[in-house]
């Protein structure tokens, strides 16, 4: 089933994303903060996290971003042509989603923290492979 996953997304981002999918009949799945320790995986599957405890949650919060509010969109089996459109809308209207991420068979046992330090280690990466081109 295609679905978007949406993390920390404003008002403004919900409403064209929620506008957008519901062109293209796509679910949208708002995951809480109280989620980033779960898997792409379970949270997927609407299943928690088993044995994790407040201060496990707490340690996945704090670590997810510096100041815990980037946006993250994560899509789940979209066809290539939704995804296209997608992105394109997003660009059209300058949604300003922080960081976008596919549901791949390596980061979907990830949970949501990890996902975030590895999309900013690209981040920082592509930056500086960028400044380099360009001095």
């Amino acid at each position: 089933m295609e679905k978007v996953l949406t993390i920390a997304c404003s008002q403004a981002q919900m409403d064209v994303i929620r506008k957008t999918a519901a062109e293209m009949k796509i679910r949208v799945q708002e995951v809480s903060q109280r989620q980033m320790n779960q898997t792409l995986e379970e949270i997927l599957k609407g299943t928690s996290g088993e044995g994790k405890t407040a201060q496990e949650e707490t340690d996945a919060l704090e670590g997810a971003s510096a100041d815990g509010t980037d946006s993250l969109l994560i899509f789940s089996e979209l066809t290539e042509k939704h995804f296209d459109r997608f992105l394109a809308k997003l660009r059209e209207v300058k949604a300003g989603i922080t960081y976008k991420a596919v549901v791949t068979p390596t980061n979907r046992t990830w949970n949501l923290q990890k996902l975030y330090v590895n999309m900013e280690m690209e981040k920082r990466q592509f930056e500086e492979m960028r400044s380099r081109k360009n001095p």
